[in-house]
């Protein structure tokens, strides 16, 4: 099963049993995205985590203009197949911090946010497990930040 086999491969969920990998799998449903189509958007609420399956999604950010009150979007990272997009549908106070629009033609396992949740809670393994890859993800999205905010701040006077 080729969504079984992503999420194996994917860093949140590497390290889970089959059965959870098949339990979560039964979570979500595979959906199809078209190039310029945003997943979701920043502040709305994270009702749902996307595995890519296929394609680029690109997480972007919203940052001031030229300290005005006009803001263009920032792309802080692109997500590729096996990667997450989303994963505050599993941290309080769910509610997504980026927007997510697909660069190509995009297949994901939309994920329930919910289902997802209520699934590692009863279930304290995989909950930690999740959360550990999670953590890594999240530690090197961070640690990417700051490279580019002190590469940034170190060009200017």
């Amino acid at each position: 099963m080729r969504v079984k086999q992503t999420l194996r491969e994917c860093p949140v969920f590497a390290g889970l049993s089959d059965a959870d990998l098949e339990r979560i799998a039964g979570i979500g449903v595979t959906r199809d995205y078209e190039a310029g189509s945003t997943l979701f958007a920043e502040n709305e609420a994270a009702d749902e985590l996307f595995v890519v399956l296929e394609g680029k999604v690109a997480l972007q950010m919203s940052v001031p203009v030229n300290g005005g009150p006009g803001v263009k979007k920032a792309t802080v990272d692109i997500a590729r197949s096996n990667d997450i997009a989303g994963w505050s549908a599993l941290i309080e106070p769910y509610q997504q911090r980026l927007t997510a629009v697909c660069l190509q033609k995009t297949r994901a396992l939309v994920i329930n946010g919910a289902g997802l949740r209520a699934f590692l809670q009863g279930n304290q393994l995989a909950g930690y497990e999740t959360v550990r890859g999670l953590a890594r993800i999240m530690s090197a999205r961070l640690d990417d930040a700051c490279r580019l905010l002190v590469s940034e701040r170190s060009w200017q006077p």
